[in-house]
């Protein structure tokens, strides 16, 4: 996922908890989320880094528009972050490696990165049982134990699961637990080592905490009554709410043998940041840092990290953005700290990834186009000899904002989460395991409705797309497919743009997949004269005749299979950074291309479908007339 254009976390509702080390910007504004983005992203110097700052949409250097940014203390603001960012990478990271007896201090807890109101009740509450490591028992919690507060862990072991017919007992707990298998064949080259045993001697060897909450030790596992099932099924739908009142988290990377290859991975991570910075910045600026020379990337440690199944599983991925602040250790329980503080899933790991749409915004404000049309923060100019380290920097970039989503743990984006949730593996339904994260409560029963579109209730759906409006179709054209649904999915990019967001009012989403756009929506006529955009699935274009160079490109694609009988241009939002409160002044439309073969639009046959994105700044605006149906 490459969220480019990220809003600001600091907005309506509570202010999330900073580490002591990040200095806090200041409140946001306090207007209806539902429809308004903040105006102005925060300061630079101002803002934690990593956490609120909005890069801005580029603009075409084809077109008469302004450059990315207004005046020049904010351009000034935005070199400083790009000098301030490049000049950490060069000197680089200090990596140390510690055994779980010297975690004796957790870090301070952050909240969830959306500042969205939640939609629908929040489910409350906390665990029934926790796991006591001074007696090694699965105890029932008090409220004595929830005011010491206990560490949830995070860990994923379902896919290893032998069958269900396969259980043994855990000594201190009440109940069978599953046995686990050592092998599964979507991960032919890793074995499962996860031991129970050794997690829990971990967790009682780790000091000032007594109190732990781990699923299959504080989850009636087997169902022995209709009583313990009852138990079972209310203990999982608040495993949300358990992570988010938890003390503090640990995720459990069992594929990482110790704290030593654990460090090797983190080293090569920091390696390609510096290698990115060494290649990017001008000479002058290697010159004064004495980095001249470049060693090239290193990549045979990190793929034990970025292939540990944590990353790939869906209940993780909640647990993720719930508790930003986790602290990654090892199988032996070792972790690790960079530059003095511990390795933590945000301000550490991703925030190092906002390097990237930080120097993207730095590049788009001076009118560069130097990133590949796809836009995944690998610049087009690197020369040949440096492949190899593109290469390895590619992998790290996809797993950091694709496959693991990891960026999604600092971004306020309920559309990149559910692109997130569809990347992760998961053949059951996914309601349970994402509702939290979203922040939707569970009132109209999700999990229990039988019409789904990837996993995701049909119901669910149209509340996200009635909440969050058009900035959850701002989602990349990258798939192989020329026309496409408008749905996010897997191999897209969403990102979310800062302005208004279009309403979409009558959209519906069917049991069948089909979108339904509805009549009165707001479309676009981008001018003849240039100013526009056109991104499609393998290229970018500007200017010229809307229709026909929207025509000509699915003409020539397919190679002239496909004739485009007509084109309208989605308004799914404007770009408010000129003139935020007057729609007419805005200074960018920005929307999704439809077309359809078909000659009769208001056929109850007509289908549309998605051919790429746009952006205009010479545009009118009109009324559809019509409704429309996208395909699925």
């Amino acid at each position: 996922m490459s969220p480019y254009d990220l809003d600001p976390s600091i907005t309506q509702g509570p202010e999330p908890r900073k580490l002591s080390h990040i200095e806090s910007g200041p409140p946001g504004s306090d207007f209806d989320r539902q429809v308004h983005d903040p105006p102005r992203p925060l300061p630079l110097a101002n803002a934690p880094l990593g956490l609120n700052w909005v890069p801005r949409r580029g603009y075409s250097t084809q077109s008469t528009t302004r450059e990315g940014c207004e005046d020049l203390d904010e351009y000034k603001l935005l070199e400083a972050e790009v000098e301030q960012r490049s000049r950490k990478a060069l000197v680089g990271w200090k990596l140390t490696s510690h055994s779980i007896e010297q975690l004796t201090t957790l870090p301070e807890k952050i909240d969830h990165p959306g500042a969205e109101r939640y939609i629908g009740s929040e489910l409350k509450g906390y665990p029934k049982y926790l796991w006591d490591s001074s007696t090694g028992t699965t105890v029932l919690a008090t409220n004595d134990m929830y005011n010491e507060g206990y560490v949830a862990v995070s860990y994923t072991w379902g896919r290893w699961r032998l069958g269900s017919d396969n259980w043994y007992w855990v000594k201190g707990t009440p109940w069978e637990v599953p046995s686990l298998t050592d092998w599964n064949p979507d991960f032919p080259d890793l074995k499962c080592h996860l031991n129970m045993a050794q997690l829990t001697d971990i967790l009682r060897r780790m000091p000032n905490v007594r109190y732990f909450w781990i699923d299959v030790l504080c989850i009636p596992q087997k169902k022995s009554s209709p009583e313990m099932a009852n138990v079972k099924a209310i203990e999982i739908a608040k495993q949300g709410a358990i992570f988010k009142n938890a003390r503090s988290v640990l995720v459990y990377l069992w594929s990482i043998d110790d704290g030593a290859q654990f460090a090797a991975t983190m080293k090569e991570l920091s390696a390609m940041m510096r290698w990115y910075w060494q290649i990017m910045v001008s000479q002058d600026f290697q010159a004064t840092t004495k980095h001249n020379g470049r060693k090239r990337c290193d990549d045979s440690s990190g793929p034990r990290l970025r292939e540990d199944p944590w990353f790939s599983s869906l209940w993780t991925l909640q647990e993720m953005i719930l508790a930003p602040a986790s602290v990654w250790i090892a199988r032996d329980g070792s972790h690790c700290r960079l530059n003095n503080n511990e390795v933590l899933t945000t301000h550490t790991v991703a925030d190092k990834f906002h390097d990237f749409p930080v120097r993207e915004a730095y590049y788009d404000s001076l009118g560069c186009m130097s990133l590949d049309p796809s836009r995944d923060y690998v610049q087009s100019n690197i020369p040949p000899s440096e492949n190899k380290s593109r290469e390895v920097m590619r992998r790290w970039l996809k797993w950091a904002f694709q496959t693991a989503s990891i960026t999604t743990c600092v971004v306020e984006s309920r559309g990149g989460m559910v692109l997130a949730t569809l990347e992760r593996k998961y053949s059951q339904r996914r309601e349970m395991a994402v509702l939290a994260a979203l922040k939707v409560g569970n009132d109209k029963g999700y999990d229990k409705q039988s019409e789904t579109v990837n996993g995701l209730a049909i119901d669910l759906w149209n509340t996200l797309i009635q909440a969050e409006g058009g900035r959850l179709f701002d989602v990349s054209h990258t798939s192989s497919s020329l026309l496409t649904n408008m749905l996010p999915s897997p191999s897209r990019h969403v990102s979310q743009f800062r302005g208004i967001r279009a309403t979409c009012d009558g959209w519906e989403l069917r049991g069948n997949g089909e979108l339904k756009v509805a009549r009165g929506s707001k479309i676009n006529q981008p001018s003849r004269e240039g100013g526009t955009e056109y991104r499609f699935h393998n290229r970018k274009t500007f200017g010229g005749s809307p229709e026909g160079t929207v025509r000509k490109h699915i003409w020539e694609s397919s190679g002239k299979k496909i004739e485009v009988r007509h084109v309208r241009f989605i308004l799914i939002g404007n770009d408010g950074s000129i003139n935020p409160f007057n729609e007419s002044k805005f200074a960018g439309a920005l929307g999704v291309i439809l077309v359809t073969t078909s000659n009769d639009i208001h056929s109850m046959d007509c289908l549309w479908y998605k051919a790429g994105m746009y952006y205009s700044t010479d545009y009118e605006t009109e009324l559809l007339d019509h409704d429309i149906i996208v395909g699925a």
